[in-house]
């Protein structure tokens, strides 16, 4: 929020984490966007410590790649871990 109160548009860092990462284990899904641009759509699972509080649509960060997160399963049992589903586009062209 700035001083006024208002909401800032811009990404924020929440925590840094390690993570065990997973990638795909099948064929990347090809999409198309509005404008027809053809894009690759990688998925990949960050496993982390359990962390309450992470919502679909916040973002991983791992060195220059940014995924989107799609998902967030919890070990509600154990609560021993958290997994991160996150897509890494990139776009061709």
């Amino acid at each position: 929020m700035d001083s006024a109160g208002q909401p800032l548009d811009q990404w924020v860092l929440v925590a840094g984490a390690w993570a065990n990462v997973s990638g795909q284990t099948g064929m990347r899904t090809i999409t198309t966007s509005a404008n027809g641009v053809i894009s690759n759509v990688g998925h990949y699972s960050f496993r982390i410590r359990y962390r309450e509080g992470l919502t679909a649509g916040m973002r991983v960060v791992m060195g220059t790649e940014t995924f989107n997160v799609r998902e967030v399963r919890n070990d509600y049992v154990n609560r021993q871990w958290t997994d991160l589903v996150g897509e890494l586009v990139a776009i061709d062209g």
